[in-house]
């Protein structure tokens, strides 16, 4: 089974932690099958205090190898041009690849 971890930020470049409407749901049938169905969320700005609270973006984009073929940008490069036009901090001072 494939579990996938996504993160979220704004245009800002601010972490976006899922607040849970609708809580994920796991039911078992016969005591031998389980299955989970997902939850409804919403993003919002989160802050350290929160359970899944990330990094910020400039962490993510130091960290980064590979941008997912998208229909907004076609290299990591421009993406962080992008960022910087948008005045996002995306520098790390020890980032040596840029």
């Amino acid at each position: 089974m494939l579990s996938l971890v996504f993160w979220f930020f704004d245009e800002n470049g601010r972490p976006l932690v899922p607040i849970f409407d609708k809580p994920v749901s796991k039911t078992r049938f016969l005591w031998l099958f389980k299955t989970v169905d997902s939850g409804e969320y919403h993003l919002e700005v989160g802050d350290a205090e929160h359970p899944m609270f990330v990094a910020p973006v400039s962490t993510s984009i130091y960290e980064a190898t590979y941008l997912e073929p998208n229909p907004f940008f076609d290299s990591l490069d421009q993406l962080i041009d992008d960022l910087r036009k948008r005045a996002v901090l995306v520098d790390i001072e020890s980032d040596t690849r840029r």
